[in-house]
């Protein structure tokens, strides 16, 4: 939360720096000692590591996905560094990827969703975004015309204020509804 807290509140850096200074400050706020300046980086090392490389995939993700590329370009908006997504266990699906790095500026930011819109060479309206957290893709993906469906795995409730997905699953075996493949 830290993390997310610190990037849509301040002019862009990488996720590897607010990641940091995050780790840092969730410690700080456990009663722990800050690390010593020289040590964060490999502790932020430690930590991304942990969330991008050893954290498994849900288990329709890969079937799922490799449904998908058979039929539909496909390529992620995400709030990654481009080095740590090359990193994750979903990149071979990928073959491109839009990143925050990219676009210097994090979901739900216009300019990333344009750039993933200019990289695909799809008008909004020609593409289906599934979302995953509502505050960062159904409210970045909607204003421009992208239709979304929304990946709600643990059933959160959207605010008043937020734009709605053109769908709503439990997880991703629902676009096959969708998308009919």
């Amino acid at each position: 939360m830290r993390s997310v807290q610190l990037y849509r509140s301040s002019a862009y850096r990488r996720y590897r720096e607010v990641a940091g200074e995050a780790l840092a400050a969730t410690l700080a706020g456990a009663g722990i000692d800050p690390p010593d300046p020289g040590d964060l980086p490999s502790l932020t090392d430690t930590l991304l590591t942990g969330l991008v490389e050893q954290a498994p995939p849900h288990p329709e993700v890969p079937a799922i996905l490799g449904a998908l590329a058979a039929k539909y370009p496909l390529m992620p908006i995400t709030n990654m560094d481009s080095d740590l997504f090359a990193r994750s266990r979903l990149a071979s699906f990928f073959p491109s990827v839009t990143t925050a790095e990219m676009a210097r500026a994090y979901k739900p930011s216009e300019r990333i969703f344009r750039l993933a819109l200019e990289r695909l060479a799809l008008a909004p309206a020609e593409v289906l975004h599934a979302s995953l957290a509502s505050w960062a893709d159904i409210d970045g993906a909607k204003p421009l015309g992208m239709r979304v469906a929304w990946v709600n795995r643990t059933r959160d409730t959207l605010g008043p204020w937020q734009p709605r997905p053109d769908h709503e699953f439990a997880d991703l075996t629902g676009l096959r509804e969708v998308l009919a493949f």
